[in-house]
């Protein structure tokens, strides 16, 4: 039977998921449930994508469902943070732009 195995399940006691073992797939899904939840973006993504191969591996569609939702949400998030910095970045050269137009008013 084949196991896969994190460094995030091992310190959570967990070693390896066995296929057909749905109580250790689940660690991936909260894997990437709280690196969401506490922003951390480029770790929530890899363990929803573990889970929604785990959960298919093991036949669990409403798993597979969870996991891809909780990927979506994560490259949503992704993308605002994306879009943020896009508009701070020309907000940023407007802000230069018109700084010597100030200087010539006076």
């Amino acid at each position: 039977m084949p196991t896969f195995e994190t460094p995030d399940c091992r310190r959570r006691g967990r070693a390896a998921v066995r296929i057909g073992d749905n109580a250790r797939v689940d660690c991936f899904f909260a894997r990437g449930e709280s690196a969401l939840d506490s922003g951390r973006l480029r770790d929530a993504l890899p363990a929803f994508e573990a889970a929604i191969e785990l959960y298919g591996a093991v036949g669990d569609r409403g798993g597979v469902a969870l996991a891809r939702v909780g990927r979506v949400r994560t490259l949503s998030e992704i993308g605002r943070v994306a879009d943020a910095l896009i508009e701070t970045e020309a907000a940023a050269g407007c802000v230069d732009e018109q700084s010597p137009l100030e200087l010539r008013l006076r």
